[in-house]
């Protein structure tokens, strides 16, 4: 017997576990990522233990061990991308080294961790939004065709993700069930019309200028049309748009993640956005940034001539957590001129603590002005703030 076999608040726990998203959208080799696993697979044998403990039974089961709760977590929870490929390849494999388990290969994670610009790209609905400033009525019902034909793509994707979120990854058919449907989910022709048409539009704010005034309801029409597809995707605009959106790997959240957004009918559920935000965002001074400047400029708040990189991190995340943002970030704003926009969009959430280290050298041989914040996203700045300034580094844990 064991307290996972016996049901209980063990297993309702896991449960309930399994069904967090965590995200750290900038992941470099996924060190973040494997700790989040570690806490929560660790919680869950915690419980375990603790309704063993009250029943008189054993503990844990080799089927439902810390290795298990491990590879759960990493193929459930854990959301990552980063601009980088290589790097997403080394995070895989800091989970893979942390999920291994004997008999059983390799967790799969495709689904999961990706490769992209996490602050470049748009959400297809806000191509619906145009409706009202299209043209005739013809163009008008266009753009409300592509709306019910968007959520009928949602719905299959979701139908996709369910199917594949089923398979156990127990053995190598497992393993070759959910390449297949991983492939069929991002080789879903709507799909990739629908992120076409999202490059097209994240293109137009990096300031395609070739764009004719119908782009979005030709392009709507044609969705479900391959002759009048094929048409669209010979004219220079539309081929200008995919090309731009190669080198700058646009991320299109709502269609790279379906999951975190939608109900399986394709409706937007209540608490779209991931539980928990975390990482370590680059700091990267803007003047080393210079092609982006002017889309950041336009799409983001923060935006200041000289705020760092990490500041629109932190405004993506603020936007893409639902309930908590974890960060180990610059202190810098705090006071900077050029924090200012950054404090204002902090000032509408609850920081919950922050955690400054000053000039404190806490990354080896680099003077980072690093903090760490902790931001409840459902709630508005209403409590004090819990501020602690770290004056040396003689201590193993924050928790001392």
């Amino acid at each position: 017997q064991s307290a996972f076999d016996e049901g209980g608040f063990a297993e309702e726990f896991a449960e309930g576990v399994f069904d967090l998203k965590i995200l750290d959208p900038a992941m470099g080799s996924g060190h973040f990522l494997t700790s989040a696993i570690d806490y929560l697979a660790r919680e869950i044998i915690d419980a375990q233990e603790r309704q063993a403990a009250q029943q008189g039974i054993e503990t844990v089961d080799e089927e439902h061990d810390i290795n298990w709760a491990r590879r759960q977590v990493a193929q459930r929870c854990i959301y990552g991308v980063d601009l980088n490929p290589l790097a997403v390849e080394l995070a895989k494999v800091s989970l893979w080294l942390r999920t291994l388990a004997a008999e059983q290969p390799l967790a799969f994670l495709d689904h999961h961790l990706k490769t992209g610009n996490s602050l470049v790209g748009s959400d297809i609905e806000e191509i619906e939004e145009l409706e009202s400033d299209a043209g005739g009525d013809g163009q008008n019902a266009s753009l409300a065709d592509f709306g019910v034909a968007r959520k009928g793509t949602i719905e299959q994707l979701m139908r996709i993700y369910e199917d594949f979120i089923a398979i156990e990854n127990q053995d190598l058919t497992d393993v070759k069930q959910m390449e297949a449907k991983y492939d069929e989910f991002e080789r879903n022709q709507l799909r990739q019309r629908l992120e076409a048409m999202t490059n097209v539009h994240t293109a137009q704010e990096f300031g395609l200028d070739n764009l004719p005034s119908d782009a979005y309801e030709r392009m709507a029409a044609a969705l479900e049309d391959d002759e009048k597809w094929a048409a669209i995707e010979d004219v220079q605009w539309f081929r200008d748009a995919q090309k731009w959106a190669d080198e700058n790997d646009y991320f299109h959240w709502k269609l790279e993640y379906p999951e975190v957004f939608y109900d399986k009918n394709g409706n937007q559920v209540s608490n779209p956005g991931f539980d928990a935000v975390i990482g370590n965002p680059p700091y990267v001074r803007m003047e080393q940034i210079k092609p982006l400047k002017p889309y950041l400029s336009s799409s983001y708040e923060c935006h200041d001539s000289r705020v760092d990189l990490y500041a629109y991190f932190a405004e993506r995340s603020l936007e893409l957590a639902d309930n908590r943002y974890g960060v180990v970030i610059s202190n810098k704003w705090i006071k900077s001129k050029y924090g200012k926009n950054l404090r204002k969009i902090l000032s509408e959430y609850q920081i919950e603590q922050l955690i400054d280290f000053g000039d404190l050298e806490v990354f080896e041989g680099i003077t980072a002005y690093p903090c760490i914040m902790i931001v409840n996203t459902k709630s508005e700045l209403e409590n004090e703030v819990a501020v602690t300034r770290i004056t040396d580094l003689s201590f193993d844990s924050l928790s001392d």
